[in-house]
């Protein structure tokens, strides 16, 4: 794998951690993940190029809590969920039907916030239930993620301990050793 690969992935990783700690202080997080060419001038604080327009249209167009991946990661990286981690890899970004804020749900490669979450008062508790039908959409779509990433079985690594450790369980409202905790995401 070449340290382009390694980058993508590691920036993938934090990007998943930042979601899950996000949502853990009940701040609700939406958005887009792009590859390509930028210009960055921090001093300046100036940040210009397709990847980001892209990442921006992307996030814009969902109706849900998270974080899809855009094809112009896989497209250039192709081989980013092969390898010794792939089955990991694979359950860490799942393609899954997005729901959209117009039009039918698009099949893309998601952030699995939920990923080896373990939240003492259930997933569910991270959430608010607005009394705006808008709004209270995008968390029930949410919570629909959270059941088919638990149904499909990848809401936890089979072999815990064999999972890399920039994404083992990340515990909420609770620590080691691992509680048993209600996971709440069938509410």
């Amino acid at each position: 794998m070449t340290t382009l690969h390694q980058d993508v992935l590691s920036s993938l990783v934090f990007a998943l951690r930042a979601v899950q700690v996000l949502i853990a202080a009940k701040l609700p997080v939406r958005g887009g993940v792009a590859f390509g060419e930028m210009f960055v001038d921090l001093d300046r604080r100036l940040f210009l190029g397709r990847a980001l327009t892209t990442a921006y249209d992307l996030e814009q167009r969902q109706d849900w809590i998270g974080v899809t991946l855009d094809d112009s990661i896989l497209s250039t990286f192709p081989s980013i969920f092969s390898g010794v981690y792939a089955a990991t890899f694979g359950a860490l970004f799942p393609e899954y039907e997005v729901p959209l804020k117009l039009g039918p749900a698009k099949l893309y490669r998601t952030v699995n916030w939920r990923w080896n979450l373990v939240v003492k008062d259930g997933t569910r508790s991270l959430f608010q239930i607005p009394s705006d039908w808008g709004e209270r959409r995008k968390v029930l779509n949410t919570l629909e993620y959270a059941r088919f990433v638990r149904k499909a079985g990848m809401a936890y690594p089979s072999a815990p301990k064999e999972a890399p450790l920039e994404v083992r369980t990340f515990f909420i409202g609770g620590g080691p050793p691992p509680p048993q905790f209600e996971h709440g995401d069938e509410l």
